[in-house]
């Protein structure tokens, strides 16, 4: 018995190698049919559709589709229409030459134009005009072009006249703000460890005007900064600037000596105090800083992630502070208001 199951398995596998090695000539024998070429191929012995699509570089769902008969098997003496042109290079072709943009469906047996048109929502008489030459009910992998277009009502959906107002305002405030920008100086002397919190209403000329700076100083200082600021950015002023009526006497950037605390009535928060100061500040419901100790491999972009805060907030509370940290050394980080 098991001599008898061995001798049908080598005869299986003797006959699948001999059908493989049959060798396909593709036919010259062309014909026209329903407007379109194709190769007239007479099935031979040995020959399957997989080795028959090999030879003439077309799909195997190809010669299904034009030969529905064949999905059963196929004959010797059998005709088989084979497409002269594949249809990955009839898509190709009908993309470049089509005149609008499209997708494509491929339908399913006894499908008809509205039934394709219900899938996509749109009309009937547009996929007819994409597909001139297509009748239904459509075959089983029959490919149709779905012309591309948004229905009105999605564009009314998405673009109503309030978010078209909301999204051009937007790019008008971002262009305003943008605008007449300077090159970013870092060598300019800025005052240490203080910094202006922008309020509601200010300008980059009015700022400029009360520490008594060049505006173009004070964009120098700050990059990316423009005509226009918003409210609680953090700026720096130009070491020449008047802090109170009373100008200061840095010529260079180093953090050294206090400088005059100011507060702000209408933020409440001090707005030019020195890191040193502010270190030891106490605030209601605790300290205002939190004391980290720097583990292996730490940074100070990674510290700052962590924590929620930008790295020049951590360098302000820690003047002298350098990127190079070593294990076990404390920094003070400003707690998340």
């Amino acid at each position: 018995m098991k001599k008898t199951l061995l001798s049908f398995c080598l005869l299986l596998i003797v006959s699948a190698l001999v059908a493989q090695s049959v060798r396909i000539v593709p036919t010259k024998r062309v014909e026209q049919r329903n407007g379109k070429q194709y190769f007239i191929h007479i099935v031979e012995k040995g020959q399957t559709v997989y080795s028959i699509a090999k030879a003439y570089n077309v799909g195997i769902d190809e010669i299904y589709y034009e030969n529905p008969s064949s999905k059963n098997g196929i004959n010797i003496n059998q005709e088989l229409l084979i497409p002269t042109t594949n249809k990955e290079t009839e898509i190709r072709q009908e993309i470049k030459n089509a005149g609008f943009d499209f997708f494509y469906h491929v339908c399913a047996e006894n499908e008809t134009f509205d039934d394709v048109a219900g899938i996509y929502l749109i009309s009937a008489d547009k996929i007819r005009n994409a597909n001139p030459q297509a009748r239904s009910p459509f075959r089983e992998g029959q490919y149709l072009k779905i012309p591309v277009e948004i229905p009105e009502s999605v564009i009314k959906a998405e673009f109503p006249p309030e978010a078209v107002a909301t999204r051009n305002k937007a790019q008008k405030d971002f262009t305003r703000k943008i605008t007449n920008t300077v090159s970013f100086n870092p060598t300019l002397a800025v005052i240490p460890d203080y910094r202006h919190v922008v309020i509601v209403g200010e300008t980059t000329q009015g700022i400029a005007d009360k520490y008594q700076v060049d505006i173009k100083m004070l964009k120098a200082v700050n990059p990316g900064l423009g005509d226009r600021v918003e409210r609680g950015e953090r700026l720096r002023i130009p070491a020449d600037g008047v802090i109170g009526g009373k100008p200061t006497l840095v010529t260079k950037p180093v953090a050294s000596a206090a400088t005059t605390k100011k507060r702000n009535p209408e933020v409440g928060e001090p707005i030019g105090e020195p890191a040193q100061a502010a270190a030891g500040k106490q605030v209601p419901g605790g300290n205002q800083y939190v004391v980290h100790t720097v583990k292996k491999k730490e940074n100070l972009y990674r510290i700052s992630r962590n924590y929620g805060v930008s790295i020049q907030d951590l360098y302000d509370a820690n003047p002298g502070l350098t990127e190079r940290l070593r294990i076990g050394q404390q920094i003070k980080v400003p707690k998340k208001k």
